[in-house]
């Protein structure tokens, strides 16, 4: 039986663990208050996993291990989710698909720098490997003891299937593209803060490389605006009922928004229609304070400019003039220069332009037609 002490001890290392994690590594601190974080002594063996929903850990565990530790083992249960392993098992053998995760992890881990128990799952050889190319490489008997999913060797973290993984073929590409976009909006708001890891910005990479659904990402993108800062005055309540205090994800709601529009003759009119009937059933949702839209070619349209709150939604027909070269520079020119301080830019363009050196201090959504990725914010591809 777990000593009460313990529990309480496991519980101080875990307020300490997250609060650094969420000051020093934004990816990571957003992921971690977006999950239920529990202690459950009857964990067999004693360890830390995840779902995508929870993360549960062992207070033994936690207090055998300490804070350096508890953090880096935090670090590798988020990166189960962001590599989606409680969604991809399918038909494979449970505890060899964990430790062909963790070795997929671990050498990420390792190479990030986190500190990681040293019974865990370390092979040089299997860097940059795909966990379903590990798995094929690890004998179908794996050996050892321990009960559960692992033996004693390598007990530091595990994954478990998502609740609703094995529903319906539907329901599990769902699963995965509801957790990429949320790896896209963490990644996006970590490389605001100048704090993207190398091995998350490639990860982020290849999810945008798969095309994820433009509209979703948009909504995405808008509605978290509304969670886009840490508060401390108000106690986060996933974790205030075991006692934890840290702070909450929050807004005061959706502020100013700008949305720009090239007018170079790159966007045609069924382009304007598409992303407009979007982005007005998303501004009926959340009802921003106001949208300012901004036509642009080489220089923005100052007499097409137009200001909209919710009680002129949706917007239609709007005016945009233009047909010249394109240049994204004025429309970031314009948003400074008359101190619109929006909460976020939302830009349909082909990408086929000047962009400024320096990105602003607000998130900037790209709404492309082309291939071509901004240097900046997040890209996404209408079609």
């Amino acid at each position: 039986m777990t000593d009460a002490r313990n529990i309480k001890q496991a519980q101080e290392i875990i307020i300490k663990a997250v609060t650094a994690v969420v000051l020093d590594d934004p990816f990571f601190g957003y992921m971690l208050l977006r999950m239920d974080i529990s202690c459950d002594p009857n964990l067999n063996p004693p360890t830390m996993c995840t779902n995508g929903k929870f993360i549960k850990y062992h207070p033994d565990f936690v207090v055998q291990h300490g804070l350096a530790k508890t953090k880096g083992v935090l670090r590798h249960e988020i990166m189960h989710i962001a590599m989606c392993h409680h969604v991809r098992r399918q038909q494979r053998e449970p505890r060899k698909w964990n430790m062909a995760a963790d070795y997929v992890i671990n050498a990420i881990g390792k190479e990030a720098g986190w500190d990681l128990p040293e019974d865990g799952l370390f092979d040089n050889k299997y860097k940059d490997y795909t966990t379903e190319h590990v798995y094929e490489l690890l004998p179908d008997y794996l050996g050892g003891g321990g009960g559960g999913l692992f033996g004693p060797q390598w007990n530091h973290g595990a994954v478990e299937d998502h609740p609703d993984s094995g529903i319906d073929e539907s329901t599990q590409r769902q699963l995965e593209e509801d957790t990429r976009i949320d790896i896209l909006q963490a990644a996006n708001a970590a490389k605001i803060m100048g704090k993207l890891p190398t091995h998350i910005e490639r990860l982020a990479n290849e999810i945008r490389k798969a095309r994820l659904p433009w509209k979703e990402l948009l909504a995405r993108f808008i509605l978290q605006q509304q969670r886009n800062d840490y508060t401390w005055m108000k106690p986060n309540k996933r974790f205030i009922e075991d006692g934890i205090y840290l702070p909450m994800l929050y807004s005061e709601g959706v502020g100013k928004l700008v949305v720009a529009v090239d007018t170079s003759g790159s966007i045609g009119q069924e382009e304007l229609n598409t992303f407009l009937a979007e982005l007005n059933g998303i501004l009926e949702q959340t009802r921003p304070e106001e949208v300012t839209l901004i036509p642009c070619d080489a220089q923005v349209h100052s007499e097409y400019i137009q200001k909209y709150t919710p009680q002129d939604f949706p917007i239609t027909s709007p005016k945009l003039g233009g047909g010249g070269g394109t240049d994204f520079c004025p429309v970031f020119a314009h948003v400074e220069k008359e101190d619109l301080t929006p909460v976020c830019l939302i830009y349909l363009t082909d990408m086929c332009g000047s962009f400024p050196d320096v990105p602003p201090p607000y998130p900037v959504l790209w709404i492309a037609t082309s291939e071509i990725e901004g240097p900046f914010g997040q890209t996404v591809r209408l079609n």
